[in-house]
């Protein structure tokens, strides 16, 4: 089952909804969701919505007009041994290690001991560009000699796979 978003258009997505249309004509606002081959419609303009059985998944009671939802961002996890950074108070963060990942909670070691949180109070120390560039620093340090110019270290960047993108000619035309 796919992990669809949790407010579409202003509304609350309601649980299992996989589909959703506008108002349109005849048809009502709402989302859509399929069950044991039934076809069920949560009515967001109604006064009570609620799901309700409108007919079988095989009939055309769907109205042509009706999208899928987008799927809702995947969180991050760390990985073991990962340092990391959890919520250990309101805006409060704290550098740790996590240890253990479960089914909803996460085990780690921090300065101020073990715990143990839910995934969402988990965020990285470190954006993957943060990453990729300390990777890059590390490698022209690794590779730079004293004395060298800039000009070699230059080429030994490119040598060991450095690139960059080269600006399109409409871009050369503009400046």
């Amino acid at each position: 089952m796919k992990n669809y978003v949790k407010e579409y258009k202003g509304y609350k997505v309601p649980e299992g909804a996989e589909e959703y249309q506008e108002r349109k004509g005849d048809w009502f606002r709402g989302f859509y969701k399929e069950s044991d081959d039934a076809l069920f419609f949560y009515n967001c303009e109604d006064d009570n919505p609620k799901w309700r059985l409108i007919g079988c998944v095989s009939s055309d009671e769907k109205p042509s007009h009706v999208i899928q939802l987008p799927e809702a961002p995947q969180e991050w996890i760390p990985e073991i041994g990962e340092e990391c950074e959890v919520m250990t108070g309101p805006f409060e963060w704290s550098k740790c290690i996590a240890d253990y990942i479960g089914s909803e909670f996460i085990v780690y070691t921090a300065n101020s001991g073990e715990g143990s949180s839910i995934k969402k109070f988990f965020r990285p120390l470190k954006t993957q560009q943060e990453k990729e560039r300390e990777a890059f620093e590390l490698k022209a340090f690794e590779i730079s000699e004293v004395g060298m110019s800039f000009h070699d270290l230059i080429g030994e960047l490119f040598d060991n796979g450095a690139r960059f993108t080269a600006p399109k000619a409409a871009d050369n035309d503009q400046k």
